[in-house]
Protein backbone atom coordinates (compact mmCIF):
# COMPACT_ATOMS: atom_id res chain seq x y z
CA UNK A 1 0.00 0.00 0.00
CA UNK A 2 2.71 2.54 0.60
CA UNK A 3 3.97 2.03 -2.18
CA UNK A 4 0.91 2.87 -4.46
CA UNK A 5 -0.88 5.90 -3.74
CA UNK A 6 -3.78 6.02 -6.20
CA UNK A 7 -4.58 2.47 -4.24
CA UNK A 8 -4.11 4.08 -0.29
CA UNK A 9 -5.98 7.32 -1.34
CA UNK A 10 -9.10 4.76 -2.69
CA UNK A 11 -9.40 3.01 -0.24
CA UNK A 12 -9.11 5.59 2.31
CA UNK A 13 -12.14 8.23 0.83
CA UNK A 14 -14.37 5.21 0.67
CA UNK A 15 -13.36 4.48 4.85
CA UNK A 16 -11.63 1.10 3.79
CA UNK A 17 -8.40 0.25 6.54
CA UNK A 18 -6.22 -2.21 5.65
CA UNK A 19 -6.25 -4.88 8.49
CA UNK A 20 -10.33 -5.07 7.59
CA UNK A 21 -9.36 -5.12 3.75
CA UNK A 22 -7.25 -8.36 5.14
CA UNK A 23 -9.53 -10.54 7.20
CA UNK A 24 -12.10 -9.85 4.20
CA UNK A 25 -9.53 -11.12 1.74
CA UNK A 26 -8.84 -14.46 4.49
CA UNK A 27 -12.11 -15.00 4.44
CA UNK A 28 -12.89 -14.74 0.94
CA UNK A 29 -10.09 -17.41 0.56
CA UNK A 30 -11.46 -19.71 3.10
CA UNK A 31 -14.84 -19.65 1.40
CA UNK A 32 -13.01 -20.78 -2.04
CA UNK A 33 -11.23 -23.31 0.08
CA UNK A 34 -14.36 -25.26 1.01
CA UNK A 35 -16.25 -24.97 -2.30
CA UNK A 36 -13.43 -26.27 -4.14
CA UNK A 37 -13.80 -29.19 -2.68
CA UNK A 38 -17.08 -29.62 -4.03
CA UNK A 39 -15.27 -29.55 -7.73
CA UNK A 40 -17.43 -26.24 -8.69
CA UNK A 41 -13.94 -24.17 -9.98
CA UNK A 42 -12.15 -24.85 -12.95
CA UNK A 43 -15.33 -26.53 -14.41
CA UNK A 44 -14.59 -27.15 -18.32
CA UNK A 45 -17.00 -25.52 -20.25
CA UNK A 46 -18.62 -28.95 -21.17
CA UNK A 47 -17.99 -30.13 -17.88
CA UNK A 48 -20.99 -30.74 -15.67
CA UNK A 49 -20.46 -28.84 -12.04
CA UNK A 50 -18.51 -31.10 -9.86
CA UNK A 51 -16.06 -32.41 -12.28
CA UNK A 52 -13.79 -28.96 -11.47
CA UNK A 53 -10.60 -28.85 -9.69
CA UNK A 54 -10.39 -29.56 -5.92
CA UNK A 55 -6.91 -27.76 -6.11
CA UNK A 56 -8.01 -24.41 -8.02
CA UNK A 57 -6.63 -22.05 -5.79
CA UNK A 58 -3.40 -23.29 -6.33
CA UNK A 59 -3.75 -24.16 -9.84
CA UNK A 60 -4.47 -19.94 -10.32
CA UNK A 61 -1.44 -19.34 -8.65
CA UNK A 62 0.70 -21.60 -10.82
CA UNK A 63 -0.52 -20.47 -14.01
CA UNK A 64 -2.49 -23.44 -15.22
CA UNK A 65 -5.51 -20.52 -16.15
CA UNK A 66 -3.18 -18.07 -17.41
CA UNK A 67 -0.20 -15.96 -16.53
CA UNK A 68 0.04 -12.96 -14.58
CA UNK A 69 2.57 -10.73 -13.12
CA UNK A 70 0.35 -10.10 -9.45
CA UNK A 71 -1.83 -12.69 -8.21
CA UNK A 72 -4.01 -10.27 -6.19
CA UNK A 73 -3.94 -7.97 -8.72
CA UNK A 74 -4.74 -10.35 -12.04
CA UNK A 75 -6.31 -13.09 -10.62
CA UNK A 76 -7.80 -12.81 -7.07
CA UNK A 77 -9.81 -9.57 -7.36
CA UNK A 78 -10.76 -10.64 -10.98
CA UNK A 79 -12.08 -13.78 -9.50
CA UNK A 80 -14.19 -12.56 -6.45
CA UNK A 81 -15.30 -9.19 -8.16
CA UNK A 82 -15.97 -10.48 -11.91
CA UNK A 83 -16.16 -14.28 -12.01
CA UNK A 84 -18.01 -14.60 -8.73
CA UNK A 85 -19.96 -11.55 -8.72
CA UNK A 86 -21.45 -11.36 -12.35
CA UNK A 87 -24.18 -13.78 -13.91
CA UNK A 88 -23.32 -15.11 -17.05
CA UNK A 89 -26.35 -17.86 -16.90
CA UNK A 90 -26.79 -16.94 -20.33
CA UNK A 91 -22.88 -18.43 -21.54
CA UNK A 92 -23.28 -21.96 -18.82
CA UNK A 93 -21.37 -19.42 -16.68
CA UNK A 94 -18.25 -19.85 -19.14
CA UNK A 95 -15.34 -17.20 -17.48
CA UNK A 96 -13.19 -16.30 -20.69
CA UNK A 97 -10.58 -15.04 -18.63
CA UNK A 98 -9.55 -18.34 -16.89
CA UNK A 99 -11.23 -20.22 -19.94
CA UNK A 100 -13.61 -22.49 -18.03
CA UNK A 101 -16.91 -21.93 -16.10
CA UNK A 102 -17.07 -20.29 -13.08
CA UNK A 103 -20.24 -20.17 -10.37
CA UNK A 104 -22.05 -17.33 -10.02
CA UNK A 105 -22.89 -16.75 -5.85
CA UNK A 106 -23.17 -12.91 -5.41
CA UNK A 107 -24.59 -12.32 -2.25
CA UNK A 108 -22.32 -9.49 -0.25
CA UNK A 109 -19.21 -11.88 -0.22
CA UNK A 110 -17.92 -10.92 -3.61
CA UNK A 111 -18.48 -7.03 -3.46
CA UNK A 112 -15.20 -4.68 -3.14
CA UNK A 113 -15.14 -3.91 0.34
CA UNK A 114 -16.50 -0.33 1.01
CA UNK A 115 -16.85 -0.49 -2.80
CA UNK A 116 -13.62 0.18 -3.98
CA UNK A 117 -12.53 1.07 -7.59
CA UNK A 118 -10.54 -3.06 -7.89
CA UNK A 119 -10.20 -2.15 -11.28
CA UNK A 120 -7.82 1.11 -11.48
CA UNK A 121 -6.61 0.70 -7.70
CA UNK A 122 -3.53 -1.75 -7.79
CA UNK A 123 -3.29 -3.63 -4.84
CA UNK A 124 -0.11 -5.63 -5.60
CA UNK A 125 0.51 -7.50 -2.72
CA UNK A 126 3.49 -9.91 -2.90
CA UNK A 127 3.15 -12.94 -4.97
CA UNK A 128 4.92 -15.05 -1.88
CA UNK A 129 2.13 -13.80 0.64
CA UNK A 130 0.00 -16.39 -1.17
CA UNK A 131 2.92 -19.02 -1.72
CA UNK A 132 6.85 -19.17 -1.36
CA UNK A 133 9.75 -21.69 -0.91
CA UNK A 134 10.08 -20.77 2.58
CA UNK A 135 10.78 -23.46 5.86
CA UNK A 136 8.39 -23.99 8.49
CA UNK A 137 9.63 -24.09 12.14
CA UNK A 138 7.67 -27.84 11.41
CA UNK A 139 9.60 -28.77 8.74
CA UNK A 140 6.97 -27.99 5.92
CA UNK A 141 7.77 -25.87 2.93
CA UNK A 142 5.93 -22.48 2.02
CA UNK A 143 4.09 -20.46 4.93
CA UNK A 144 1.67 -18.46 2.54
CA UNK A 145 -1.46 -18.79 2.68
CA UNK A 146 -2.19 -21.06 0.14
CA UNK A 147 0.26 -23.05 1.66
CA UNK A 148 -0.92 -23.39 5.16
CA UNK A 149 -4.43 -24.07 3.84
CA UNK A 150 -3.35 -26.40 0.96
CA UNK A 151 -2.36 -28.89 4.10
CA UNK A 152 -5.74 -29.00 5.63
CA UNK A 153 -9.36 -30.34 4.99
CA UNK A 154 -11.93 -28.37 4.83
CA UNK A 155 -15.04 -29.75 5.81
CA UNK A 156 -18.54 -27.58 5.75
CA UNK A 157 -20.51 -29.58 8.47
CA UNK A 158 -20.64 -28.03 12.02
CA UNK A 159 -24.24 -29.25 13.18
CA UNK A 160 -23.16 -31.68 15.65
CA UNK A 161 -21.67 -30.75 18.86
CA UNK A 162 -20.69 -34.29 19.67
CA UNK A 163 -19.41 -35.59 16.05
CA UNK A 164 -16.18 -33.69 15.63
CA UNK A 165 -13.82 -34.53 11.93
CA UNK A 166 -10.88 -33.77 12.14
CA UNK A 167 -10.99 -30.97 9.84
CA UNK A 168 -11.77 -27.40 9.45
CA UNK A 169 -15.16 -26.98 9.24
CA UNK A 170 -16.95 -23.47 9.88
CA UNK A 171 -17.15 -23.58 13.55
CA UNK A 172 -13.38 -23.53 13.46
CA UNK A 173 -13.55 -20.35 11.94
CA UNK A 174 -14.55 -18.56 14.84
CA UNK A 175 -11.85 -20.43 17.00
CA UNK A 176 -9.83 -18.68 14.03
CA UNK A 177 -11.95 -15.48 13.93
CA UNK A 178 -10.91 -15.30 18.23
CA UNK A 179 -7.07 -14.68 17.35
CA UNK A 180 -7.27 -11.71 15.32
CA UNK A 181 -10.87 -10.10 15.94
CA UNK A 182 -9.23 -8.09 18.47
CA UNK A 183 -6.73 -6.48 15.92
CA UNK A 184 -7.51 -3.17 14.37
CA UNK A 185 -6.00 -0.18 13.22
CA UNK A 186 -5.58 1.50 16.07
CA UNK A 187 -4.19 -1.38 18.09
CA UNK A 188 -1.75 -3.04 15.20
CA UNK A 189 1.58 -2.07 16.48
CA UNK A 190 0.60 -3.73 20.56
CA UNK A 191 -0.85 -6.60 19.00
CA UNK A 192 2.96 -6.79 17.08
CA UNK A 193 4.39 -6.57 20.14
CA UNK A 194 2.02 -9.30 21.89
CA UNK A 195 2.32 -11.74 19.43
CA UNK A 196 6.22 -11.31 19.35
CA UNK A 197 6.96 -11.22 23.30
CA UNK A 198 6.36 -15.36 23.47
CA UNK A 199 4.71 -15.50 26.92
CA UNK A 200 2.13 -17.31 27.38
CA UNK A 201 -1.53 -15.86 27.52
CA UNK A 202 -0.22 -12.20 26.76
CA UNK A 203 -2.39 -12.99 23.41
CA UNK A 204 -5.58 -13.93 25.16
CA UNK A 205 -5.42 -10.84 27.94
CA UNK A 206 -5.05 -8.53 24.46
CA UNK A 207 -8.32 -10.57 23.14
CA UNK A 208 -10.09 -9.67 26.41
CA UNK A 209 -8.96 -6.30 26.57
CA UNK A 210 -10.69 -5.50 23.93
CA UNK A 211 -13.37 -7.26 24.30
CA UNK A 212 -13.45 -10.54 22.31
CA UNK A 213 -14.47 -14.00 23.58
CA UNK A 214 -14.98 -17.01 21.69
CA UNK A 215 -18.20 -19.17 22.31
CA UNK A 216 -17.79 -22.87 22.65
CA UNK A 217 -19.84 -24.80 20.43
CA UNK A 218 -21.62 -26.67 23.45
CA UNK A 219 -22.62 -23.46 25.17
CA UNK A 220 -23.73 -22.39 22.04
CA UNK A 221 -26.24 -25.00 21.53
CA UNK A 222 -27.85 -25.23 25.17
CA UNK A 223 -28.39 -21.25 24.48
CA UNK A 224 -30.33 -21.75 21.40
CA UNK A 225 -32.22 -25.26 22.44
CA UNK A 226 -33.38 -23.55 25.62
CA UNK A 227 -34.34 -20.29 23.72
CA UNK A 228 -36.20 -22.27 20.73
CA UNK A 229 -38.31 -24.24 23.98
CA UNK A 230 -39.11 -21.04 25.66
CA UNK A 231 -40.31 -19.61 22.85
CA UNK A 232 -42.23 -22.40 21.56
CA UNK A 233 -44.13 -22.84 24.75
CA UNK A 234 -45.30 -19.50 25.10
CA UNK A 235 -46.08 -19.56 21.75
CA UNK A 236 -48.50 -22.48 21.48
CA UNK A 237 -50.07 -21.36 25.03
CA UNK A 238 -50.23 -24.68 26.42
CA UNK A 239 -51.35 -26.59 23.50
CA UNK A 240 -47.99 -28.80 23.91
CA UNK A 241 -46.50 -29.27 27.07
CA UNK A 242 -42.68 -27.45 27.85
CA UNK A 243 -41.78 -31.46 28.39
CA UNK A 244 -43.24 -32.44 25.00
CA UNK A 245 -41.41 -29.71 23.55
CA UNK A 246 -38.19 -30.08 25.27
CA UNK A 247 -38.28 -33.76 23.69
CA UNK A 248 -38.82 -32.56 20.46
CA UNK A 249 -36.03 -30.10 19.98
CA UNK A 250 -33.52 -32.37 22.07
CA UNK A 251 -34.42 -35.88 20.55
CA UNK A 252 -37.06 -35.11 18.26
CA UNK A 253 -34.31 -36.32 15.41
CA UNK A 254 -34.42 -39.73 16.46
CA UNK A 255 -38.17 -40.14 16.16
CA UNK A 256 -38.01 -39.51 12.55
CA UNK A 257 -37.71 -43.33 11.22
CA UNK A 258 -39.60 -44.78 13.36
CA UNK A 259 -42.75 -42.77 13.09
CA UNK A 260 -42.07 -42.64 9.32
CA UNK A 261 -42.98 -46.47 9.70
CA UNK A 262 -45.76 -46.48 12.02
CA UNK A 263 -47.52 -43.80 9.55
CA UNK A 264 -46.52 -46.13 6.67
CA UNK A 265 -48.09 -48.98 8.65
CA UNK A 266 -51.12 -46.75 9.37
CA UNK A 267 -51.08 -47.98 13.08
CA UNK A 268 -48.71 -48.59 16.06
CA UNK A 269 -47.84 -51.57 17.20
CA UNK A 270 -46.37 -53.03 20.34
CA UNK A 271 -42.71 -53.21 17.98
CA UNK A 272 -43.64 -49.73 16.85
CA UNK A 273 -45.51 -47.00 18.81
CA UNK A 274 -44.99 -43.51 18.16
CA UNK A 275 -42.17 -41.80 19.77
CA UNK A 276 -43.35 -38.73 19.36
CA UNK A 277 -45.82 -37.32 22.15
CA UNK A 278 -49.15 -37.12 20.46
CA UNK A 279 -49.14 -33.37 21.60
CA UNK A 280 -46.52 -32.98 18.98
CA UNK A 281 -48.35 -35.04 16.36
CA UNK A 282 -51.16 -32.88 16.73
CA UNK A 283 -49.99 -29.65 17.02
CA UNK A 284 -47.40 -30.28 13.89
CA UNK A 285 -48.32 -28.00 11.63
CA UNK A 286 -49.17 -24.90 14.54
CA UNK A 287 -45.33 -25.74 15.45
CA UNK A 288 -43.99 -25.97 12.04
CA UNK A 289 -45.71 -22.04 11.45
CA UNK A 290 -44.17 -20.88 14.74
CA UNK A 291 -40.53 -22.50 13.89
CA UNK A 292 -40.74 -20.59 10.36
CA UNK A 293 -42.40 -17.30 11.64
CA UNK A 294 -39.78 -16.94 14.05
CA UNK A 295 -37.14 -13.99 14.59
CA UNK A 296 -33.91 -14.12 16.58
CA UNK A 297 -31.09 -11.44 16.68
CA UNK A 298 -28.00 -11.46 18.77
CA UNK A 299 -27.20 -7.92 19.60
CA UNK A 300 -22.99 -8.55 19.45
CA UNK A 301 -23.15 -11.40 16.87
CA UNK A 302 -18.96 -11.67 16.76
CA UNK A 303 -18.32 -14.32 14.60
CA UNK A 304 -21.83 -16.04 14.21
CA UNK A 305 -21.99 -18.66 16.92
CA UNK A 306 -25.50 -18.19 17.87
CA UNK A 307 -27.62 -17.22 14.34
CA UNK A 308 -25.85 -20.67 13.06
CA UNK A 309 -26.56 -22.66 15.89
CA UNK A 310 -30.19 -21.55 16.45
CA UNK A 311 -30.50 -22.67 12.31
CA UNK A 312 -29.35 -25.48 13.01
CA UNK A 313 -31.48 -26.54 15.81
CA UNK A 314 -34.65 -24.63 13.51
CA UNK A 315 -34.00 -27.00 10.25
CA UNK A 316 -33.47 -30.22 12.64
CA UNK A 317 -36.64 -29.79 14.03
CA UNK A 318 -38.99 -28.63 11.11
CA UNK A 319 -37.24 -31.92 9.60
CA UNK A 320 -38.75 -33.67 12.23
CA UNK A 321 -42.17 -32.01 12.07
CA UNK A 322 -42.06 -33.25 8.29
CA UNK A 323 -42.89 -36.74 9.17
CA UNK A 324 -46.39 -35.42 10.87
CA UNK A 325 -47.54 -33.29 8.11
CA UNK A 326 -49.85 -34.28 5.06
CA UNK A 327 -49.06 -31.54 2.67
CA UNK A 328 -45.96 -31.79 1.60
CA UNK A 329 -46.58 -30.02 -1.46
CA UNK A 330 -43.49 -27.23 -0.73
CA UNK A 331 -39.78 -28.01 -0.37
CA UNK A 332 -39.25 -28.88 2.42
CA UNK A 333 -35.13 -29.94 2.33
CA UNK A 334 -32.46 -28.82 4.54
CA UNK A 335 -31.48 -26.62 1.79
CA UNK A 336 -35.14 -24.68 1.64
CA UNK A 337 -35.25 -24.05 5.73
CA UNK A 338 -32.11 -22.58 5.71
CA UNK A 339 -32.59 -20.55 2.80
CA UNK A 340 -35.51 -19.34 4.81
CA UNK A 341 -33.58 -18.86 8.18
CA UNK A 342 -31.35 -16.97 6.39
CA UNK A 343 -33.98 -14.74 4.38
CA UNK A 344 -36.24 -14.52 6.93
CA UNK A 345 -35.37 -15.16 10.41
CA UNK A 346 -32.03 -14.29 11.46
CA UNK A 347 -30.17 -10.85 12.17
CA UNK A 348 -27.39 -9.29 14.37
CA UNK A 349 -25.45 -6.57 15.13
CA UNK A 350 -21.68 -6.19 15.89
CA UNK A 351 -19.47 -3.59 16.54
CA UNK A 352 -16.72 -4.69 14.53
CA UNK A 353 -16.75 -4.93 10.33
CA UNK A 354 -14.45 -8.01 10.72
CA UNK A 355 -16.67 -9.74 12.89
CA UNK A 356 -19.56 -8.86 10.77
CA UNK A 357 -17.96 -10.44 7.47
CA UNK A 358 -17.41 -13.88 8.94
CA UNK A 359 -20.74 -14.04 10.62
CA UNK A 360 -22.06 -13.78 6.82
CA UNK A 361 -19.29 -16.38 5.75
CA UNK A 362 -20.49 -18.85 7.99
CA UNK A 363 -24.19 -18.38 6.90
CA UNK A 364 -23.38 -18.68 3.60
CA UNK A 365 -21.43 -21.61 3.89
CA UNK A 366 -24.11 -23.54 5.74
CA UNK A 367 -26.60 -22.71 3.46
CA UNK A 368 -24.31 -23.54 0.25
CA UNK A 369 -23.29 -27.08 1.60
CA UNK A 370 -26.64 -28.09 1.78
CA UNK A 371 -26.88 -28.67 -2.27
CA UNK A 372 -24.92 -30.27 -4.55
CA UNK A 373 -26.55 -29.45 -7.39
CA UNK A 374 -25.40 -25.57 -8.44
CA UNK A 375 -28.15 -25.48 -10.79
CA UNK A 376 -30.93 -25.42 -8.13
CA UNK A 377 -29.01 -23.08 -6.24
CA UNK A 378 -29.91 -19.33 -6.38
CA UNK A 379 -27.66 -16.57 -6.07
CA UNK A 380 -25.95 -16.43 -2.05
CA UNK A 381 -29.08 -14.19 -0.08
CA UNK A 382 -27.54 -11.26 0.62
CA UNK A 383 -26.95 -10.08 4.19
CA UNK A 384 -25.99 -6.56 4.03
CA UNK A 385 -28.96 -5.23 6.05
CA UNK A 386 -29.44 -8.25 8.29
CA UNK A 387 -26.28 -8.77 9.49
CA UNK A 388 -24.65 -5.10 10.13
CA UNK A 389 -22.05 -3.08 11.48
CA UNK A 390 -23.48 -0.83 14.26
CA UNK A 391 -23.30 -0.79 18.15
CA UNK A 392 -26.72 -2.26 20.15
CA UNK A 393 -26.22 0.70 22.80
CA UNK A 394 -26.82 3.19 20.80
CA UNK A 395 -28.33 2.57 17.70
CA UNK A 396 -27.68 2.28 14.05
CA UNK A 397 -25.66 5.32 11.46
CA UNK A 398 -28.72 7.48 9.62
CA UNK A 399 -27.63 5.50 6.51
CA UNK A 400 -29.00 1.97 7.91
CA UNK A 401 -32.28 3.78 9.23
CA UNK A 402 -33.09 5.65 5.85
CA UNK A 403 -31.95 2.70 3.62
Amino acid sequence: MAANPKARADLAAKGVDTVNLAKKLLGQIVFLYYLQKKGWFGVPRDGAWGEGSKQFLRELFNGAHGPYVNFFNDILEPLFYEALRIDRGHDDHYYSRFNCRIPFLNGGLFDPMGNYDWVHADILLPNDLFSNQNKTKEGDTGNGILDIFDRYNFTVREDEPFEKEVAIDPELLGKAYEKFNAIRPDNYAEFVRVLGSGRKGEESKFNKQYGVYYTPREIVHYMCRHSLIHYLATSLDGQASQADITALIERGEDWRENDARVIKEGRETDTYPFAAPPAIRANAALLDEKLAAITVCDPAVGSGAFPVGMMSEIVRARGTLTTYLPDLRSDRSPYAFKRACIEHALYGVDIDPGAVEIAKLRLWLSLIVEEEDIRRIKPLPNLDYKIVCGNSLIGFPDSYQTA
